[in-house]
């Protein structure tokens, strides 16, 4: 008479390949889960980036259409214009958008005259 753990040996001796084989992942399918993730990631990301409000996209000078105003506060050179993308500052919350970077010192000596110019031209609108 043959043991038991003899039977259980014989019989699970066909499946030892399947046992000690794993999947395993080649340089070529692990290039392609990095495509297929970095495409992904594009994808949703310029998605997300869509969403702004139409009257807050820039137009061809890179001010959004909301802006009351075509020409730079300090300079009144035309935003966009010849000195190239205009500069977006901030103060007390109101964006104010200058033709170019030598006007944001003289804005920033008398920001308060500045940001007065640009609520004007909103409320005239």
């Amino acid at each position: 008479m043959v043991p038991y753990f003899e039977t259980l040996r014989v019989k699970t001796a066909g499946l030892s390949n399947l046992r000690d084989s794993k999947p395993q992942a080649t340089p070529s399918k692990i290039q392609n889960m990095k495509t297929i993730l970095t495409l992904l990631i594009t994808i949703v990301t310029a998605l997300g980036l869509d969403t702004a409000r139409a009257d807050d996209k820039p137009s061809t000078s890179g001010v959004p259409a909301s802006y009351p105003l075509k020409k730079c506060v300090v300079s009144d050179e035309e935003l966009g214009g010849e000195m190239g993308k205009p500069i977006k500052v901030i103060h007390d919350g109101v964006d104010v958008y200058l033709c170019c970077k030598s006007c944001v010192k003289d804005f920033n000596k008398a920001p308060a005259k500045f940001v007065a110019k640009v609520k004007a031209a909103q409320t005239k609108k």
